[in-house]
């Protein structure tokens, strides 16, 4: 081989190294970015979610206390019948 040809090699493989090791960083770069709104579109669904959820807990605790206040007043219906027979 030629000194000229050994010399292209070298620099070929050089060159290919580097233009490896920068489209890894930018690849990186580009995935960590897609990730990040990834992240961000789960964290605004999960808010949604939750927004969306309060009011059913509020109704739901709502609902427990009738329920108990129901039962409450049938035991006194309850009581106030036995005492008059």
């Amino acid at each position: 081989m030629s000194i000229g040809l050994e010399v292209f090699l070298i620099l070929l493989s050089i060159s290919t190294s580097l233009c490896t090791i920068v489209l890894f960083f930018v690849t990186r770069s580009k995935d960590h970015h897609k990730t990040g709104e990834q992240w961000g579109s789960i964290k605004a669904d999960l808010r949604h979610i939750k927004d969306a959820v309060g009011p059913i807990q509020s109704f739901t605790e709502r609902l427990a206390k009738l329920e108990m206040s129901v039962e409450s007043a049938h035991r006194r219906i309850d009581e106030i019948i036995q005492n008059k027979l």
